[in-house]
């Protein structure tokens, strides 16, 4: 099968997550957030027709949690976001897969159209990215290792995205995006994804 969906996950049992929420919300709230938006990104994306569904997990001893989920899984790597993502993606772009996306699990309105439109996109662009509401993005798909695209980036900024769309066409690849979401990362992210529940 030639597309790859890595699905890039924190193991809930394994370390701390949702940190930038912890002013606003109790480890066990922040906790069960991320659960619920983990499983449900899983659910939603672990059986799309004609893509292997991996997931990329950390920390190293977190893999007991994502074996009920029957998928393939192999451990992150070392080094920030950017050098785990690039990793990631040359892993199963050295497996043989000809085009490999990578998505995060903090986005509710992340589904499987979106991630074929990228697959499709790839079809006829070198990078696409999946641009979030904050600046940030949360999907990256490539054909081929693009490691500069991911070095000296300011993650978890609103430049994240624009910087890295300029490192992909210094390097002379075209670029393509799939539709903007919100993912979960701050206290206003939750005021707004608990209106449209009730909306």
């Amino acid at each position: 099968m030639k597309n790859a969906l890595i699905i890039f996950a924190k193991s809930p049992k394994g370390g701390d997550v949702k940190t930038r929420l912890a002013g606003h919300l109790t480890d066990a709230e922040r906790l069960g957030l991320y659960t619920a938006l983990l499983e449900a990104t899983i659910g939603k994306l672990n059986d799309i027709e004609n893509v292997d569904t991996l997931i990329s997990y950390t920390p190293p001893e977190g893999g007991e949690y994502f074996r009920e989920f029957g998928l393939g899984m192999f451990p992150q790597s070392g080094g920030d976001i950017g050098r785990r993502m690039h990793l990631a993606l040359d892993r199963v772009l050295e497996d043989g897969y000809q085009k490999a996306v990578l998505v995060g699990v903090d986005i509710p309105g992340l589904s499987a159209r979106t991630v074929l439109q990228a697959f499709e996109l790839l079809s006829e662009h070198d990078v696409v990215f999946g641009p979030a509401r904050d600046g940030g993005y949360y999907l990256v798909g490539l054909k081929a290792p693009e490691e500069e695209i991911f070095k000296d980036i300011e993650w978890s900024s609103g430049n994240a995205l624009r910087q890295s769309i300029q490192k992909a066409e210094a390097s002379g690849k075209s670029v393509a995006c799939t539709e903007e979401l919100s993912d979960i990362d701050t206290a206003e992210d939750i005021k707004e994804l608990r209106h449209k529940d009730t909306t």
